[in-house]
């Protein structure tokens, strides 16, 4: 650096960022319970860390309007307990609504990365096919969405059960 006419010597540090992207921006689907379906993504290192895309991955989805209905199996549940005996009690309302959130689960769904696998450098685009395998938890009729997380990001994905 020249400071006046005088040089100064200069070390400049950057911290490693990882920012990464995945178009389209969502992902949405109709599917069956255990289907194979398969789509082409465009991954983006906006970063200035090279990343790893692995073959393999899995993440969680739930059923959309699950909370609603745990919450309303614990209320309609409890208020409608016609308790006349100790032994006659219902379950306790919190145990109603885990059972009821853990029903509404719909499963893990797994990736795989057919194409576009591996180290992807600073600044770089890649075209990736992907095949996600629907749980066997998803029903006809139900729409279900999860996060597929990876790195910076938390990929939305919403699968409709046909």
């Amino acid at each position: 650096m020249t400071i006046g006419t005088r040089e100064q010597p200069v070390q400049i540090t950057i911290d490693p960022e990882v920012f990464f992207r995945i178009w389209p921006e969502r992902l949405t689907f109709t599917a069956k319970a255990r289907d194979q379906v398969s789509f082409d993504l465009v991954f983006a290192n906006m970063g200035n860390v090279a990343i790893d895309i692995a073959e393999v991955h899995a993440f969680g989805v739930f059923d959309v309007g699950g909370t609603e209905r745990a919450i309303s199996r614990m209320v309609r549940s409890a208020d409608d307990a016609d308790v006349t005996s100790e032994a006659e009690k219902p379950e306790r309302r919190i145990d109603l609504f885990t059972d009821a959130i853990a029903d509404e689960h719909g499963g893990i769904v797994r990736v795989k990365v057919t194409r576009g696998a591996g180290t992807l450098a600073p600044g770089a685009m890649r075209d990736v096919a992907v095949t996600l395998r629907t749980p066997e938890r998803v029903r006809t009729g139900h729409t279900y969405w999860g996060t597929w997380p990876m790195y910076s990001n938390r990929y939305y994905v919403k699968i409709t059960g046909a």
